[in-house]
């Protein structure tokens, strides 16, 4: 342990190691709470806009036929009346959607109603969409006055005809939208929640790295280890642990920042979304995060090392950042994809992290399945420091 103190004492030296530390922690928090926020405003904004979409319906009667539904349907704010069309101009205009919904009144409609019989009303649309619920839930709020009346008139008490009365309250549309953010809110925080961990744990491997092979390297200072009696796999080894242990506190710093967001009351409609997301990333899984991340912070620390230890200094920086590049892409492809987890998807390098936080949120994820990931991970990354620790005399003659 005081070798791994002296080596993480060689890393806090550097006034940068503060920095990233701070940015671990605070751009996750600012990431998340700003999405958050803006969810917040989209579904509110989609809301706003559904209740106050106009739809065109066009309407055709003889005469007056129908005057008093007419008037109501003028009424509802989201109805735009036309009624300069005939049957044949109206299936035309339903059918490319330059109107909504078309209503025909039965010429006897009037006379039926004053009869007390069923007067007929016959409606053309082209799926079943929001305008034809508008304009449904008119006529039935008209339907209702009728027989109203019609009770009345009768002299029955209401209780007998219409025995039971129900109040219709058309949150479908609202619903709908809630559903569709909140399904895209889940699959972007599991996307930005795999970036995030891959890109700061892989900025603390690659530091640390920097700091305790290359750096000391041409400062001299490996002299020191040249001439201990600790052999080259001890050191080696140390220097290793202590940068995946760098690794895994930014790591650790990045999801303790997107739990510090989620934990901060939004108010309004993405505060029920948000109380979703804490019941799937509870803070068992954000455990089980951070026991994955354990084993990736080797990965990372290991894999990074084997360009500087393979290559020439300026084509191992050009080959890193490739490939930093590419497995980003791929990162986000994974955590996108709708592929249930598999035991490939756990023994894939870099990628498992995106099916494992994807497959922790949709709740797939078994305790076998969990150990089976970190076990994966965790050979990647002794594989990649085996290959490292036999290159490693090039720097230690």
């Amino acid at each position: 342990m005081s070798l791994i103190s002296k080596e993480f004492k060689a890393i806090t030296r550097n006034s940068r190691f503060a920095w990233l530390l701070l940015m671990s922690f605070l751009i996750p928090f600012a990431v998340f709470f700003m999405l958050f926020r803006f969810s917040g405003q989209l579904i509110q904004q989609q809301i706003d806009g559904t209740n106050n979409k106009k739809f065109k319906v066009a309407w055709i009667s003889k005469g007056t036929e129908g005057s008093e539904l007419k008037s109501k349907l003028k009424n509802n704010f989201q109805i735009v009346l036309i009624d300069s069309l005939d049957e044949e101009q109206l299936q035309e205009a339903v059918e490319v959607d330059s109107i909504s919904v078309g209503i025909i009144i039965a010429e006897n409609f009037d006379s039926s109603i004053a009869k007390q019989e069923k007067a007929g009303i016959t409606l053309y649309f082209k799926g079943q969409g929001r305008a034809l619920a508008v304009v449904e839930k008119t006529i039935a709020a008209y339907r209702r006055e009728i027989s109203k009346r019609n009770i009345k008139d009768s002299k029955l008490p209401d209780g007998i005809v219409n025995p039971i009365e129900i109040t219709e309250n058309d949150l479908s549309s609202i619903q709908e939208i809630i559903d569709n953010v909140s399904e895209m809110l889940n699959r972007t925080v599991a996307v930005l929640l795999s970036l995030l961990l891959y890109i700061f744990g892989v900025m603390g491997a690659r530091f640390a790295l920097n700091q305790l092979f290359w750096s000391e390297r041409i400062s001299g200072v490996g002299m020191y280890y040249q001439q201990s009696v600790l052999g080259k796999a001890k050191i080696f080894s140390t220097k290793i642990i202590t940068a995946s242990l760098t690794s895994f506190v930014m790591m650790f710093l990045s999801i303790l920042g997107f739990a510090m967001a989620i934990s901060i009351d939004q108010g309004g409609i993405i505060q029920g979304i948000i109380i979703q997301l804490k019941e799937m990333l509870h803070w068992t899984n954000i455990g089980m995060i951070m026991l994955m991340a354990l084993p990736l912070g080797l990965v990372f620390t290991g894999f990074w090392a084997m360009f500087r230890f393979l290559f020439a200094d300026r084509l191992a920086g050009l080959l890193a950042n490739l490939a930093y590049l590419i497995i980003l892409i791929l990162l986000v492809s994974s955590a996108a994809l709708s592929t249930s987890f598999s035991y490939s998807s756990a023994f894939t390098p870099f990628l498992n992290l995106g099916f494992f936080i994807k497959a922790l949120m949709s709740e797939e994820l078994g305790v076998q399945m969990i150990f089976i990931s970190c076990i994966g991970a965790l050979l990647w990354g002794l594989l990649f420091n085996i290959i490292n620790s036999l290159i490693f005399r090039k720097y230690y003659p």
